[in-house]
């Protein structure tokens, strides 16, 4: 079993619903050591709107390939109203729902569905901030730092507040 490590994110609608009932369809088939990071309000990042997001981490043991996790976190996000338009020329946009697979234990690739690890986690302290709940020491398999030296040396400076502590 490998270790998983997901980033949850929201803006529109009932965000801390969707996320705590998306976490709960995630932990169905986690294996094992399901441990959820607090709740945060982060400042958008990459695009202008007045709705800061709730972003939380969660990271568990699976047995399934990092492919299965990430198909069945895009169907999660899509039960929850999440549209992904590669047409609208936009990158970033208000969502109900944004899961991204961050870490598959040590695993390093790169494929037209998937890159691992996330290519930009260390530049988002929205990223960072949560995922120091819950693997503050994972050394990063590319940078050979630790995801608090990440979090230390993040050259983003947006807004990152505790949202709820032990929400789910």
């Amino acid at each position: 079993m490998e270790s998983t490590v997901l980033l949850f994110g929201s803006n529109t609608g009932d965000s801390e619903r969707i996320i705590r009932e998306a976490a709960r369809l995630i932990q169905e088939f986690a294996e094992a050591d399901f441990v959820v990071s607090s709740l945060y309000l982060s400042e958008p990042w990459g695009f202008n709107t007045q709705e800061w997001f709730l972003n939380t981490a969660v990271s568990f043991r699976s047995s399934q390939q990092p492919t299965f996790i990430l198909k069945r976190a895009l169907e999660i996000e899509r039960e929850f109203g999440r549209c992904r338009n590669k047409d609208s020329g936009e990158r970033y946009e208000s969502r109900t729902l944004d899961i991204d697979l961050i870490f598959f234990g040590d695993s390093v690739c790169k494929t037209d569905l998937l890159t691992l690890p996330h290519p930009r986690m260390h530049l988002r302290r929205f990223v960072l901030t949560p995922l120091c709940d819950i693997i503050p020491h994972y050394i990063h398999p590319l940078f050979n730092k630790s995801v608090l030296d990440l979090l230390r040396e993040c050259p983003d400076i947006s807004k990152v507040d505790l949202y709820k502590n032990g929400w789910l």
